[in-house]
């Protein structure tokens, strides 16, 4: 690894030793985008941070941004530019009697899941351990418990900056309001470089109960319907998700997985209770209830959905069509090519944001139904065909989209950012980045330049 004069920060250079394995493992799994930057930087410190916009304004190069990787579409990486990779920036440091955290953006869910458990604090962490929290909270964060929580952007109170002329700022409720505005879910659209997260805690519910129940495609319509009237009368407490997944047997199901949150063991469970209801409950191939469980537990679950050896494309979406669009994509899943493809639902409680929470915020755009469509595979050779399936999958969930969510979209379609916005947030986000990086030093996919 070669060293910039300035700070002496790392930056490896197209070309170099290594920069090839750093460039690839700038994404999670293992269908690296072909672009090519021209430098790599890894700062290990603030001052690093700023070091690294300074290096790539003396020598005319755009930023892009990299905290863990973990959109599938490498948004960090461009031809040509300099990607200033945070993940060497972990600092956690937990103020319990102050209910907060100040978080660094190479911090993984995994380890403020880990530091939390210990001071029984709660957080609505990612779902899966090895997201970091950089673009996570910046791009809204839908993470464990968000029925109670709200998305863990809005739990942001405050976020340190290096603006594009290597100045270190701080923005909170009263200071560079505009700028705590975009972070709270402005994703990779946020014009600057958040080098630290204040977000505020939650006293952490004792108890976290299972309850989970594999149902034949064919049953997708009655159980769907059923869950759409029972919604309602659930807690908000209660987190639903919906899969459509291949088990190790090979059969394809919807797999419906409910957790609740309560200080009470008997109090989670009856909060699972009437889930009992599902009129073809008798027809379930599988049917897992009540079990006590840990946020670590259901991490180590989600991660396992998600193979990072293998070759990932997917897309997410924003629907209010629950009952009508997934037993139409239960149909197009009966075809996927890939044994671990994947059509992830979160039926979202509503209101999606909870009502004491202030939603001062970007993040403006969401439905009753969230849809992760995704497929992994192994060998290059397949990549037409999942790409199609995709394509094809796609298409009922374009025709009912309200919307984007703005942490996972495949931002190389056109209008994927913009849709990920109200109109009138998009508006503001636009205008904050015209008078905060005037020269658009910080590209991103989707996001216009300045």
């Amino acid at each position: 690894m070669s060293s910039a004069a300035i700070s002496e920060l790392p930056v490896l250079n197209h070309g170099e030793d290594g920069y090839e394995e750093r460039r690839r493992s700038a994404v999670w799994h293992a269908r690296t985008p072909a672009r090519f930057p021209s430098a790599i930087a890894t700062p290990s410190s603030v001052a690093e941070v700023a070091a690294a916009v300074g290096y790539a304004r003396e020598r005319g190069l755009r930023v892009g941004i990299r905290s863990g990787g973990h959109h599938a579409g490498g948004l960090g990486l461009h031809d040509g530019q300099l990607l200033i990779d945070l993940s060497s920036l972990t600092e956690v440091a937990i103020d319990q009697d102050g209910r907060s955290a100040s978080v660094q953006p190479g911090v993984t869910g995994g380890v403020l899941t880990e530091a939390l458990a210990r001071r029984g604090l709660g957080f609505p962490v990612p779902h899966d351990p090895r997201v970091a929290l950089g673009g996570y909270l910046l791009s809204g964060g839908f993470g464990w418990n968000m029925p109670s929580y709200g998305p863990a952007c809005l739990s942001i109170t405050e976020v340190e900056v290096v603006l594009a002329d290597g100045q270190l700022v701080q923005a909170d409720h009263t200071r560079n309001r505009d700028l705590l505005w975009a972070a709270r879910g402005g994703g990779a659209g946020f014009p600057g470089i958040v080098t630290r997260f204040r977000v505020a805690l939650h006293p952490a519910p004792r108890h976290m109960v299972l309850s989970a129940y594999g149902y034949d495609l064919s049953k997708t319509a009655e159980v769907i319907e059923w869950l759409c009237e029972l919604e309602g009368e659930l807690a908000r407490e209660v987190e639903l998700g919906l899969a459509l997944v291949t088990a190790p047997d090979g059969v394809r199901q919807l797999v419906l997985r409910a957790v609740a949150f309560d200080d009470s063991l008997s109090g989670a469970r009856a909060g699972l209770a009437p889930l009992e209801s599902c009129p073809v409950i008798a027809a379930a191939h599988f049917r897992r209830t009540f079990e006590e469980t840990t946020p670590q537990a259901m991490q180590a679950w989600s991660a396992s959905l998600c193979p990072s050896e293998c070759r990932v494309y997917g897309d997410t979406f924003w629907s209010d069509a629950p009952a009508s669009l997934l037993p139409e994509l239960a149909i197009h899943y009966a075809s996927a090519p890939a044994r671990r493809a994947i059509v992830n639902n979160m039926l979202a409680r509503q209101p999606v944001i909870v009502p004491d929470v202030r939603a001062d915020a970007a993040f403006s755009i969401h439905g009753r139904l969230w849809t992760g469509l995704w497929s992994y595979w192994d060998r290059p050779e397949d990549d037409a065909v999942n790409l199609d399936w995709i394509a094809a999958t796609s298409e009922p969930l374009e025709a009912s989209a309200v919307g984007f969510y703005v942490g996972q979209s495949n931002f190389e379609l056109p209008d994927r950012a913009c849709r990920s916005f109200d109109a009138a947030s998009w508006d503001r986000l636009q205008h904050i980045r015209r008078t905060t990086d005037p020269q658009g030093l910080f590209c991103s996919y989707g996001f216009p330049a300045p």
